[in-house]
């Protein structure tokens, strides 16, 4: 179950000419109780009244709304929120207020450690990702019940999330680290984003050493789009092992030249019978006479039979590849030549769009 939004601010009350209060009196009748907004300091008073009683109603409304989506969930619940920079809590009436007193402590300690950790003048605009440590149970601060009246918050209604951690055994060891985890596509996103930057400024201009040096950048990038902390130094030893067997391998240097009409990271869109599918081509240019088009693919066999491995991501991509150039060859008339790049093995896979593997 994921939640989303909960630090977005509420929309701002509309301005009414006259505001109304329905109330049951202590006897049991109902008044209804007018508010005109006038400019003397009486309909002001009055107009205040009526305005922080229906605050207060639609708190208590929001706070039943998040209990009754937070109880929707099965097994998992992701609460997730975003707040400005300049923001140190949530506004006033958002959902996440009503959880502050019980997220906000954590959120604060994260953010301190994130500055302290992050290099002096640099700022980052990618958004952090945070797993929160869940308590047996969650209990949301209290939040006051409508009323008609201004008085003291005694008397407040508190709401129970009724959401405990799975059960472990204590004597089960952690997985260890797979690359069939999520970590695994982030990798692929830092090696990615660093193979472009290395084919714009030209792939002479960097060197093993250089990516090596890198190596707590790439943690911190990594750590930003939400690898858990116990993964970051095989993740970022990853990324810089891909990195150096690109600038390496004389066809990694190669693919990532100079040639004619080259780019990285080209978006297109496809047009498959009525649908429109956006997608990225990793590396395009023509050489030869003909047009490239390379995927990376920062897949690693640790296995004995790595020609079975390469075989089948041909396989398994070679429907993808050949799609884009078909959309290609619409574009512009010469031979295509699709391929997968390895660099962690310091392989290419390459064959004419539509035919065999060389």
């Amino acid at each position: 179950m994921i939640v989303l939004g909960l630090g977005r601010d509420p929309p701002p009350d509309d301005p009414k000419a006259l505001s109304w209060h329905e109330r049951v009196a202590a006897d049991g009748t109902e008044d209804l109780l007018l508010a005109p907004s006038l400019e003397d300091e009486e309909s002001k008073r009055l107009s205040d009244f009526v305005h922080d009683a229906d605050r207060e109603r639609d708190q208590a409304e929001r706070a039943r709304l998040l209990y009754v989506a937070t109880t929707r969930a099965r097994e998992r619940l992701h609460v997730i929120c975003q707040l400005s920079p300049a923001k140190k809590e949530p506004a006033p009436g958002a959902l996440l207020e009503i959880l502050w007193p019980f997220v906000g402590p954590e959120l604060e300690a994260l953010a301190a450690s994130q500055d302290a950790a992050a290099p002096p003048g640099e700022v980052s605009l990618t958004p952090v990702l945070r797993r929160l440590a869940l308590a047996p149970a969650h209990a949301v601060p209290a939040v006051p019940a409508a009323r008609g009246a201004r008085g003291a918050r005694d008397d407040a209604a508190q709401i129970e999330l009724p959401f405990a951690a799975p059960a472990t055994d204590a004597g089960t060891p952690r997985p260890e680290f797979a690359w069939a985890s999520p970590a695994a596509a982030h990798v692929g996103t830092v090696v990615h984003r660093h193979l472009q930057a290395i084919a714009e400024v030209g792939a002479e201009a960097w060197t093993a050493r250089d990516v090596a040096e890198r190596e707590p950048e790439f943690a911190e990038e990594l750590r930003l789009l939400g690898v858990e902390r116990d993964e970051l130094a095989p993740a970022a030893a990853r990324v810089v092992a891909a990195l150096r067997g690109a600038l390496e391998d004389p066809v990694g240097r190669w693919l990532l030249g100079a040639h004619e009409d080259a780019r990285s990271e080209l978006r297109l869109t496809l047009r498959a019978g009525d649908w429109l599918e956006h997608v990225r081509l990793d590396r395009t240019f023509v050489a030869d006479g003909k047009r490239w088009i390379v995927d990376f693919k920062t897949g690693r066999h640790e296995g004995s039979d790595r020609e079975a491995f390469l075989a089948s991501e041909v396989e398994r991509y070679r429907p993808q590849l050949d799609r884009y150039a078909d959309a290609l060859v619409a574009i512009e008339r010469r031979p295509v030549q699709v391929g997968l790049y390895f660099p962690l093995l310091k392989t290419l896979r390459d064959w004419p769009a539509g035919g065999t593997t060389g």
